[in-house]
């Protein structure tokens, strides 16, 4: 009986220990579950922050050596997005009741948002674009409902999502690992800048002071910035014509033409300096060209880009608002006109200056105004971009006029010069950028002689002008294109026209001017190249049409003449030695 009772009570020892084991199993498998989920939950919340900024610093990486883009500047619009996009999931997943479905349309939505302009670029393709007339406020419209139906159809099925979170799961790591595929060289490229900005840069001269003789002749000087026009040379060999006709309108106006031309350079922000400070493309680009013969645009823009970064070298400030043949001619007391803000063509204004309603270079008095432009500028190309990717371009009329108005205190109107733009303008209905340049132009001759005026004629640079090509129904829409030869040259024909009529204006005057036709650079749109190569022309060629630029010099007799064709690199030299002092040497290589 006693071992019948034994048994019995460890028996029942057994079951209470079993019993106990399997409690203690299902709470270690509900810890288990829990921390499961919670580690998912933390995945997914994370790639619901990450989302959009993927797209953000792909755009950063791909434009921060063309445009001026300051990595903090999206460090903080990062943390925007990252607010927004975690209450739009949260959104999401009060509708939907799971992390799974409010993630999946989440994605749909950043994707769309980044893709926007995009998606509406192919709708704008289809005979329905033309029949209903859709503009991007429809496609918003579309992508919302779509985005609703989704949700609509998540919701009803969230069981059946919830079965699938090990794929939405994958989904989750795969924007986190795009994200820091995106995000680390950016931080890298930055980290890198600032650590090697404490450290010494590489060295550069830009000189300052300048040999001045009085007894040297002050003509006026106007310098035309051909932007992207290439020399004569090239223009016969790709598009056939030996331009004999603009030659000889060149050579009948006292131009001597360099037919050969070239000058390397990558962008313009970097072929500016090239022809306006010799001292500084001596010490610095020189050498560094000298060293990158053979890389065409893409890689050299990136090279540059990273070359000034390493060295401390932010190129607005410390080299554009010293170009020393404006500081030369300066010194010489001559007025300084820039009717391009530098680099870009000025909009619908000029800076202010107490002297004269025009873009005029005053040494340091405005320099905080324009560094405050500047920074302006940073934020604008910021905004630039999105509003050329997302459905913020709805609202881009709007954010550039706010930006109009915040900087309204440094700038003037620009007379409209209705009648004498009428005069010279080549065609019934000119472009914008004609009218623009005549008014600025005529603008210029009301500040007193001695006078140096510099203006761009952008007309032959990408994106190229439609007006030219209307009525041409075969042509295929001009901002998806690269076919040169088809709207390369009709461009540069323009320009040539403008050109010659502004030309005109100058002599008509002043008949003794001194002008400058001068090409910052060949065409450089990588999309070209790569378009070139796959048309079967070698690398040699897409090196030609790259580096060829328009090159001609006027000087009367009066002051000298010409009796051989300068090299680019020459012309600021020549025209300081010339009118101002001897404070250069040529450049022979």
């Amino acid at each position: 009986m006693a071992d019948i009772s034994a048994e019995g009570t460890a028996k029942h020892i057994r079951n209470e220990e079993e019993a106990m084991k399997d409690s203690h199993d299902e709470g270690n498998a509900i810890n288990d579950k829990q921390t499961r989920k919670l580690r998912s939950s933390i995945l997914i919340y994370s790639a619901a922050a990450l989302l959009p900024n993927i797209f953000l610093f792909y755009l950063f990486n791909n434009n921060k050596h063309q445009n001026n883009l300051h990595f903090g500047h999206f460090v903080i619009l990062a943390f925007i997005f990252s607010a927004i996009s975690i209450l739009i999931f949260l959104l999401y997943r009060k509708i939907t009741k799971t992390n799974e479905a409010a993630l999946g349309t989440l994605l749909l939505s950043w994707v769309s948002f980044w893709l926007f302009e995009a998606i509406v670029s192919i709708t704008a393709g289809t005979s329905w674009y033309h029949a209903v007339m859709i503009q991007r406020g429809v496609v918003l419209v579309c992508l919302t409902l779509v985005t609703a139906a989704l949700l609509w159809y998540l919701r009803k099925h969230s069981v059946a999502v919830s079965k699938s979170r090990s794929a939405f799961l994958v989904i989750a790591v795969t924007i986190c690992v795009l994200f820091s595929y995106n995000f680390v060289p950016a931080l890298y490229s930055e980290v890198l800048m600032v650590s090697l900005n404490s450290s010494q840069g590489e060295a550069y001269e830009i000189k300052t002071d300048f040999v001045i003789d009085d007894s040297l002749p002050k003509p006026d000087i106007y310098w035309f910035h051909m932007d992207e026009m290439l020399g004569f040379s090239a223009v016969e060999k790709f598009f056939g014509d030996a331009q004999d006709e603009l030659k000889s309108e060149l050579l009948s106006r006292g131009f001597l033409i360099n037919e050969d031309a070239e000058h390397r350079a990558s962008l313009t922000i970097y072929a500016v300096p090239s022809l306006l400070s010799p001292d500084f493309y001596d010490s610095y680009l020189g050498p560094f060209y000298s060293n990158h013969a053979q890389i065409l645009v893409r890689e050299l823009s990136e090279a540059l880009g990273n070359r000034f970064s390493l060295d401390g070298i932010d190129i607005l400030y410390d080299i554009s608002s010293q170009y020393e043949l404006f500081r030369a001619f300066e010194a010489a007391d001559y007025s300084i006109v820039a009717l391009s803000d530098f680099f870009w063509s000025a909009d619908m204004v000029y800076r202010d200056n107490d002297a004269y309603p025009l873009a005029i270079i005053d040494g340091t008095e405005n320099q905080e105004a324009r560094r405050n432009a500047s920074e302006l500028r940073h934020y604008n190309d910021l905004i630039q971009l999105l509003t050329s990717t997302t459905p913020l371009s709805l609202f881009g009329q709007v954010i550039s006029e706010y930006i109009d108005e915040q900087t309204e205190e440094l700038w003037v109107s620009i007379p409209e010069y209705g009648e004498v733009v009428s005069k010279f303008a080549v065609r019934v209905q000119p472009s914008y950028a004609e009218r623009h340049l005549y008014r600025t132009l005529y603008d210029s001759f009301s500040v007193p002689s001695p006078k140096l005026v510099y203006i761009i004629n952008g007309i032959a640079h990408h994106p190229y002008i439609d007006i030219l090509h209307l009525g041409d129904s075969n042509r295929p829409p001009l901002y998806s294109t690269y076919e040169f030869d088809l709207f390369y040259f009709q461009n540069y024909k323009y320009a040539t026209e403008v050109m010659l009529s502004s030309i005109d204006m100058v002599l008509e005057e002043n008949p003794n001017a001194v002008i400058i036709l001068q090409s910052d650079h060949g065409i450089h749109i990588p999309g070209v190249h790569d378009y070139m190569l796959d048309l079967g022309y070698t690398e040699a060629d897409v090196m030609d049409i790259f580096l060829s630029v328009m090159s001609a010099v006027r000087i009367p007799q009066q002051y000298g003449g010409l009796d051989e064709t300068t090299d680019p690199l020459n012309i600021s030299r020549l025209l300081v030695n010339r009118f101002v002092g001897a404070n250069y040497e040529f450049r022979t290589d």
